[in-house]
């Protein structure tokens, strides 16, 4: 599998980010596109960026937004550590535009952008030498940059970040949602990313399995504990006791996903350990009918809650089709400790 991130903000908090100076998370004014969160990039010094393992070649997805134009302003800025490659941004009179460092300007489209709307952003960016670079960006479906060429700055062969900036004057504040990358390995999800809509569905009662204990000192209705959005901290938590392959499972809210396809799901959940023990969280699902499907282990930290997510699913184990409405209505988020 080869999707990189996929995030929507839908957690209310800025974890995803790796930095996240003068970011917010928030719900209104302006709106997000279809779902409860977007992000907001703060004007003159908001800024922000994601990194990775080292890619050469990627497709990237955004919904993007502004309050004002300004040619400071960074879209998605490939970047090797703080060094930029290259980025989408837009020229004098507020055409989009892709540039590299020590390049220049590689192509101006004809298209401009307008102030405080909802845009679908897509971009497959290769960084070669000519003739072997690539620049393409997609605006609300229509393709309007195709640049090959030299995408490639004499100091960098690889990016490992993406970046993004608000504009350098008053009121150009930059809102994202619906953040996705993908890199050219593998089986799927090695191309566009496609208009992908990322929303959660959240627990609202009791699961199968009931092991962890509640910060109110019971381990009755564990879900009222961890289902507040943006998360609380210490306030109110569920946690385990050291035992392993414990798990809490959760019963989960309903959506209507009318008009729109399933394409994928993961859980996602904040979580933090207390010492400096080994132990680990796997995060899954278990669907009607089923058996428990979880991530391998990933990684806690001892202090501030981290964002911790599992894999992707793509079609219902149960019955191996795409996973419907009854499925999602009928599904368990599982977290195990080990």
């Amino acid at each position: 599998m080869t999707r990189i991130f996929t995030d929507g903000g839908e957690m209310g908090d800025t974890s995803f980010w790796d930095d996240a100076t003068n970011v917010t998370c928030g719900t209104a004014a302006p709106a997000p596109f279809v779902s409860a969160y977007r992000y907001q990039l703060a004007a003159v010094v908001g800024s922000t960026f994601k990194s990775f393992t080292a890619l050469s070649e990627c497709y990237f997805r955004e919904r993007v937004r502004v309050a004002a134009l300004n040619t400071s302003q960074r879209f998605a800025r490939f970047r090797t550590g703080v060094t930029a490659v290259a980025w989408l941004s837009l020229d004098a009179t507020f055409h989009w535009q892709v540039s590299a460092t020590t390049i220049g300007v590689l192509e101006t489209s004809a298209v401009v952008m307008a102030i405080d709307t909802w845009y679908l952003v897509e971009i497959y960016f290769k960084e070669a030498n000519a003739p072997d670079g690539r620049f393409v960006v997609y605006v609300d479906g229509n393709k309007v940059i195709d640049y090959t060429g030299d995408t490639q700055p004499a100091a960098a062969t690889t990016f490992d970040n993406v970046n993004f900036e608000a504009g350098a004057g008053a009121g150009q504040q930059l809102y994202l949602d619906d953040l996705a990358l993908n890199d050219t390995a593998g089986a799927v999800d090695k191309s566009y990313c496609g208009d992908g809509i990322v929303v959660k569905v959240e627990p609202d009662g009791n699961g199968t399995h009931n092991n962890w204990h509640g910060s109110d000192g019971n381990d009755v209705d564990n879900y009222l504990l961890c289902n507040e959005i943006p998360k609380d901290d210490d306030t109110t938590y569920v946690y385990h006791d050291n035992t392993a392959a414990t798990q809490q499972q959760f019963a989960m809210s309903h959506l209507s996903f009318t008009g729109y396809t399933i394409l994928r799901l993961y859980a996602e959940a904040r979580a933090r350990k207390t010492a400096a023990t080994a132990m680990t969280l796997k995060l899954g699902q278990l669907a009607a009918g089923g058996a428990d499907v979880v991530s391998a282990g990933r990684a806690l930290y001892i202090g501030a809650y981290t964002r911790v997510v599992g894999d992707d699913s793509f079609v219902n184990p149960v019955d191996g089709n795409p996973w419907e409405e009854a499925d999602i209505d009928a599904i368990e988020f599982v977290a195990q400790v080990t």
